[in-house]
């Protein structure tokens, strides 16, 4: 079916990966698929792992999230899906009129032109995953902190998402993330750190502003990736040259 639920309060869900072309690195938007899309979603919940464990079928490597070259945007009407399991939905509703809920929320006699404009411009969200099951925790912590640093760069709001299931990619069965504890609830973020922002999972306004799409990027691209044109990376990269970004920082 295209909702399971598979233990309490958490149900998987198909999301479809829609690519945002030409953009660097290559960024998808993230919504609900129908239930035609994909693979039967309990085939993919029989290849997990167990909430411990570390492998499922894994795939060879680590590919993508989204199926690009690396440094390479994705090409207009690629998509692709992939389940996750949550307490919330990941994304907002869809419903008409978002930015005009938004303003209605404010007193007009309160806001002048430029206030309005501010208060409806819409914004993203970039969702900041893990897509490797064999990743340990600094492995996970140092991905995220590539993503939060895109998100700033990019002007979107990150909000950190570490679920029961990692963010395989399409060519990948489902994987157990090894951290996740079905005590400490859904978020393994959550368990060790605060979110980087003030959002709220499957809001669908941030900051009295609506919320114009949610966005993923896939993390290995982003740790592999020489963002600039001198070659140094804007980025971590334990295994890397990290001048630029070290020098930047320090």
């Amino acid at each position: 079916s295209y909702m399971t639920t598979v233990g309490s309060g958490l149900l998987c869900r198909h999301y479809r990966l829609t690519c945002l072309p030409g953009v660097q690195p290559a960024r998808a938007i993230l919504s609900l698929a129908s239930p035609a899309d994909g693979s039967p979603l309990g085939q993919a919940l029989a290849n997990r792992g167990g909430a411990g464990g570390r492998t499922g079928a894994a795939c060879t490597g680590v590919p993508p999230l989204i199926p690009s070259p690396i440094g390479a945007p994705c090409k207009a009407g690629q998509t692709y899906t992939l389940p996750q399991c949550s307490d919330r939905i990941l994304v907002p509703p869809t419903r008409s009129g978002t930015a005009r809920a938004a303003m209605d929320e404010q007193p007009s006699s309160s806001l002048n032109v430029l206030e309005a404009a501010a208060v409806a411009a819409p914004m993203d969200v970039l969702i900041a995953t893990s897509d490797h099951a064999g990743h340990g925790m600094f492995a996970i912590v140092e991905r995220v902190i590539n993503q939060i640093l895109l998100a700033r760069r990019i002007g979107a709001i990150p909000y950190v998402y570490i679920g029961p299931a990692v963010f395989a990619p399409p060519n990948c069965s489902l994987r157990s993330q090894p951290y996740y504890d079905p005590r400490l609830g859904d978020n393994v973020w959550d368990y060790y750190f605060v979110q980087p922002s003030g959002y709220r999972l499957g809001d669908s306004t941030a900051g009295g502003r609506p919320v114009r799409s949610v966005q993923v990027v896939s993390p290995e691209t982003l740790y592999q990736q020489d963002g600039l044109p001198s070659g140094g990376s804007a980025f971590t990269q334990a295994y890397g040259s990290t001048v630029y970004y070290d020098e930047e920082r320090m």
